[in-house]
């Protein structure tokens, strides 16, 4: 987390290595879900308190280049880059 002013790191939330796209839900902003960049993961976090109350394996790419969620919040749509089935 950064000072809007100073940009200085005020707060570290612990994820999966590397944290990429994040998305705030839609009305309330009470919770963000953030789709790591290098591990197949994807977080949400409550804002008010700054815990991770969930966590979802996104298929098995390791890049989450987009992120979006649907007017309700009760889904979140994610783009993943990099994973070619075999």
């Amino acid at each position: 987390m950064l000072d809007a002013r100073t940009f200085r790191e005020t707060r570290r939330i612990q994820l999966a290595n590397g944290p990429g796209m994040t998305i705030f839900s839609p009305g309330t902003e009470s919770t963000a879900t953030c789709a790591q960049s290098f591990v197949p993961e994807t977080a949400v976090v409550t804002v008010a308190d700054r815990k991770v109350v969930a966590k979802g394996e996104a298929g098995k790419s390791p890049f989450c280049p987009n992120i979006a969620a649907t007017p309700e919040g009760d889904q979140v749509w994610l783009t993943l880059e990099g994973h070619r089935p075999r």
